[in-house]
């Protein structure tokens, strides 16, 4: 919840074309690399989701 307020003045800057600070960050319109389908796309994607699990279990983000 602490950055709703930044999240919504950025998404504002965007909607309404501002050249501002927030719309400058690395975040904003920044391109995704494609991942080709094939047959690594499931196991590769499974094993970045079970590391994510791992860290978040290491650093006690989650319960239990």
């Amino acid at each position: 919840m602490s950055t709703t307020h930044l999240n919504g003045a950025t998404l504002a800057d965007v909607v309404l074309g501002g050249d501002t600070d927030l719309t400058q960050t690395f975040v904003v319109n920044r391109r995704t690399i494609p991942v080709p389908p094939g047959p690594l796309t499931r196991p590769v994607g499974g094993a970045i989701a079970g590391f994510m699990r791992w860290e978040d279990r290491r650093l006690d983000v989650l319960p239990g």
